[in-house]
């Protein structure tokens, strides 16, 4: 994964949405980290594409899911529509040994946005 100044000239957020994204998901919970990934992160977005974001979070079962449905409910302002999506970073870290593709992608494509991996 990259982070924000690695991806300054690639990555197609604003900064303003950036900071509306990471305000939002502080507000509802405590993430580990906050990555954006698909084609805005590749610098690879056309004027039809959504912000893929991942939440990676310490929190399981349905603390998860509330923590996803809070931050979900957080970012409903953005003006662009938000693929927006919370794991847990243990499983997530499993699934990137065990070469899980979105795991991967996410390593391989990924921007750091908010925490550290």
């Amino acid at each position: 994964m990259r982070t924000l100044e690695e991806a300054r000239n690639t990555l197609q957020i604003s900064q303003e949405d950036i900071d509306f994204i990471i305000e939002g998901i502080l507000r509802a919970g405590e993430p580990i980290v906050i990555i954006a990934y698909g084609s805005r992160a590749r610098g690879e977005a056309d004027e039809y594409s959504d912000y893929d974001i991942l939440c990676l979070s310490a929190l399981e079962g349905c603390e998860l899911k509330e923590h996803s449905l809070a931050a979900d409910g957080e970012l409903w302002g953005l003006a662009r529509d938000l693929d927006f999506l919370v794991l847990n970073v243990d499983e997530f870290r499993a699934g990137l040994k065990a070469g899980n593709e979105f795991a991967c992608d996410v390593d391989r494509d990924g921007v750091v946005l908010y925490g550290t991996v």
